[in-house]
């Protein structure tokens, strides 16, 4: 499911998630219509850095494997990629650590969907089977009260 409009939040430790490549913020709810609390917030100006301000270098050269040609070689990712990658882990190894605690019974996850999708790749399987909903949105520029109102 990944319209947050169909979904209730559950009376229960819900952990709902609201990050990008650059933030993330982390909140607690225990019941659907009550209050949240913040749990972590966690801001990585990395992630909007221009790849000429990450990687400055110039890509290595390597020899062909026949003949006597040279090429510049590439890199298997960006360095602005590599970095997004990194934070993504950071934020699950979080929800990894709140779920594994037995703090949260459930989780929300709210982030664009390429990031969704690097976050996903780092959730250890027992916060993957937490995840009630995960929503493909940016509602990092939204206040806490303004993300609630996606749920009513």
């Amino acid at each position: 499911m990944d319209n947050l409009k169909d979904f209730l939040l559950p009376n229960e430790p819900t952990g709902i998630l609201a990050c990008s490549a650059t933030d993330a913020r982390f909140w607690r709810a225990t019941a659907r219509f009550g209050p949240w609390s913040l749990i972590d917030s966690m801001h990585h100006p990395a992630g909007a850095a221009r790849e000429q301000d990450i990687a400055a270098d110039r890509p290595g050269r390597a020899f062909d494997s026949f003949g006597k040609g040279r090429h510049a070689m590439s890199a298997a990712e960006s360095g602005r990629e590599h970095e997004i990658r990194r934070f993504a882990k950071d934020v699950a190894e979080l929800v990894n650590s709140k779920i594994a605690s037995g703090d949260l019974a459930h989780l929300v996850l709210i982030a664009p969907p390429r990031f969704l999708g690097y976050l996903r790749q780092d959730l250890s399987d027992m916060a993957s089977r937490a995840v009630r909903v995960a929503a493909p949105k940016n509602l990092t520029h939204l206040e806490a009260d303004e993300i609630k109102r996606y749920f009513e």
